[in-house]
């Protein structure tokens, strides 16, 4: 019989309903997972400098301060209660909490605490099945092929998707992925370390917002832009609260250093929450402070006629769909907006049968493309408008890039904004017309590699820029260690890393206008280059007391090699030279390890290689009963009866005698 606790009023303030009625269901000592969020929050308001690099790093410290600072007194609670999770979200001031039931009350009550929610799955939304072929009507629809001509494709933008992932090995976007380690996040855990997709969904969406056109048709409406994701839906398709808010965390701050400014320029989220029309105000924080930071935050209006959460939050810019008559869909999201009553959806674009990038299986089907249907793919639309845009005005505020989309959007439906139609279908170039050129820098597009890359330890590596647009001449400011200091100031730099490097490596170009771009680039710079290491045992197996010799070959690395042979096993340095000598006085089987470095540090994985040492061997010994336990040696004088002995014993292996057998009968007589 479970028992259920009452519910005091100011519980029932500070939990939500979902939350409430969760834990009619629970146990006092049963586990639930939640997002606790405080009530002291940093005013984002007050961050409004020009600068956008600078108004993101004091917005990331002082939202980590905060957190650092409030959270250490729940921090405590929840430790003392054996709370089996607590992961901290600076972002929202809050936690991802998984503790008992009653700990779970016992916040509620707590003076810090301002919201509990139910960390509960989201599954992936699927729009209607398509059927029937695309034109490629899409690009055409809202005129991104104009800006094209115009020369903005969206370079010098960074594009990010909170989806199911992408598929690297995708012609369309394997060269559009800005690359390193602050480009992909998965806080699921599933794939850390590269970009990966299993259903398909965040690879549709992310060719209609960068994709290009290897297929011989234009998919991607900027193909100019760089992408980043954040896997937020797991490899089963559910994605939890807490993992879209690291999502949110990380989008602000890739790399984790705040002085290095590698957020997206705008981030594309096609999901939202199941329950139809709600508002429901999880993710509104997530919102407002990446709009703070200047991040275009566009979601989908949904498939269910209904609007939508996070979508109906103010500050979502939210898109309808619409097909190839430029009608409205049946399944497009509606308005007004349930969260305060405004217009819903922002605009409409391309939703329903168009053209886009599709799983290629790790590379296998790299032809994969399908037509898909749905606001997802409408979001998509508007999020490669703004990064056209964008491409174009650099140094566009984030409220002007968003008015420039509504008010030259084409009216559709009836007369004026409306709930269905919201402003209007994009339309990329009248956006562009309306922008005052005047005081608008045209930023300067920017790239760089490296050579060698990656580099080893204290060798030289030149990081080369590839720039153009603005207005020449350039300026450079490099720093190559993400110190904050300019390393070079000329359009490449040469530098040597003393240990590992994986850090940001940051360039700053500057027109004679002053019109600033930078990029910045997390990634294995200086690394150990890859040392192989093998050898040989002579003999192998060997006897008790007999020499056996271990032989390396090493290749690769910086030499000269310094060598740690382990030959017994007991985690002692046997021999430090490149071949090993030893003899063992007992029977040996196990493992010899053999460790090298290099000149610069750097080891090789440890090589191992099982050796067998078996007793020396004896006499065969007689097992009669006569004789004393006598010795007995078999000798063969000639090869005739050598011949003979041999037969002999095939034949009595044979027959199932077997070796014990014969031995007996050797030695029982003259042979």
């Amino acid at each position: 019989m479970f028992l259920i606790a009452a519910v005091s009023d100011v519980q029932a303030g500070v939990m939500t309903p979902e939350l409430k009625s969760a834990l009619q269901d629970f146990a006092p000592d049963d586990n639930i997972s939640v997002i606790v969020t405080l009530s002291d929050r940093v005013d984002i308001s007050q961050f409004k400098e020009r600068n956008r690099g600078l108004r993101r790093a004091r917005l990331i410290k002082a939202l980590r301060k905060k957190a650092d600072v409030t959270q250490v007194e729940l921090k405590s609670l929840l430790r003392k209660k054996n709370a089996k999770q607590v992961k901290s979200l600076w972002l929202i001031n809050g936690m991802a909490v998984t503790a008992k039931a009653d700990v779970i009350r016992e916040l509620a009550e707590h003076p810090l605490v301002k919201k509990i929610r139910l960390d509960r799955a989201i599954p992936l939304s699927e729009g209607p099945p398509a059927t029937a072929a695309a034109t490629g009507w899409n690009i055409d629809a809202i005129r991104a092929s104009e800006l094209w001509g115009l020369g903005y494709r969206g370079q010098g933008t960074i594009v990010a998707s909170m989806d199911s992932g992408v598929d690297l090995d995708h012609p369309d976007l394997t060269n559009r992925w800005r690359g390193g380690t602050n480009s992909w996040f998965d806080p699921n855990g599933e794939h850390v370390d590269r970009p990966y997709d299993a259903d398909g969904h965040g690879t549709q969406t992310m060719g209609l917002i960068v994709g290009g056109d290897t297929s011989g048709t234009a998919i991607g409406v900027a193909p100019g832009a760089k992408w980043i994701a954040v896997k937020i839906f797991s490899d089963e398709g559910v994605a939890f609260p807490s993992h879209i808010h690291q999502g949110f965390e990380w989008l602000l701050d890739p790399d984790g250093n705040p002085d290095t400014d590698d957020a997206p320029d705008m981030v594309n989220n096609s999901w939202g929450f199941d329950s139809n029309p709600e508002c429901l105000d999880a993710f509104q924080l997530d919102i407002e402070t990446l709009k703070a930071a200047g991040i275009a935050v566009v979601f989908s209006a949904g498939n269910s006629e209904f609007n939508i959460s996070p979508a109906n939050n103010p500050g979502a810019f939210a898109v309808g769909a619409i097909d190839e008559s430029y009608t409205i869909d049946d399944f497009s999201g509606r308005g007004p907006s349930a969260c305060d009553d405004t217009i819903y959806p922002e605009v409409v674009a391309p939703g329903v049968l168009v053209y886009t990038s599709d799983l290629t299986f790790g590379g296998v089907f790299p032809n994969s493309y399908v037509n898909v249907s749905g606001t997802s793919f409408a979001a998509a639309h508007a999020t490669g408008a703004m990064a056209l845009l964008v491409s174009a005005f650099p140094d566009l505020a984030l409220p002007d890039l968003e008015s420039a989309l509504k008010d030259s959007a084409v009216d559709l439906g009836d007369a004026g904004p409306d709930n269905d139609y919201g402003y209007g279908l994009i339309d990329s170039v009248e956006a562009f017309d309306s922008l005052d050129l005047s005081g608008l820098c045209v930023r300067p597009v920017i790239d760089f590699t490296a050579d060698p890359y990656p580099g080893s330890i204290d060798e030289q590596v030149t990081f080369i820029s590839s720039v153009s647009g603005g207005t020449p001449p350039y300026t450079y400011a490099w720093d190559v260690d993400a110190d904050g200091v300019t390393d070079c100031d000329t359009p490449d730099c040469t530098h040597s890393y003393p240990a590992i490097y994986e850090g940001t490596v940051g360039l700053t170009v500057t027109d004679t206008l002053g019109c600033s771009a930078n990029l910045f680039i997390s990634d294995g710079w200086a690394v150990c280059t890859p040392i192989a290491v093998d050898f040989a045992v002579d003999p192998n197996p060997a006897e008790t007391d007999e020499v056996v010799t271990f032989i390396s070959t090493v290749s690769g690395g910086n030499p000269p090699y310094t060598y740690a042979w382990d030959v017994d096993g007991d985690g002692v340095t046997d021999c430090d030279t490149p071949n090993c000598t030893h003899s063992y006085p007992t029977p040996y089987d196990g493992d010899v390890e053999l460790i090298v470095t290099d000149s610069r540090g750097c080891s090789a994985d440890r090589y191992m290689e099982t050796v067998i040492i078996t007793p020396l061997s004896d006499p065969i010994s007689s097992g009669g009963s006569s004789g004393g336990g006598g010795s007995c040696f078999i000798s063969t004088p000639d090869s005739k009866s050598s011949l003979a002995f041999a037969m002999h014993v095939v034949f009595l292996v044979l027959t199932g005698v077997g070796l014990s057998a014969f031995v007996d009968r050797v030695c029982s007589k003259d042979m």
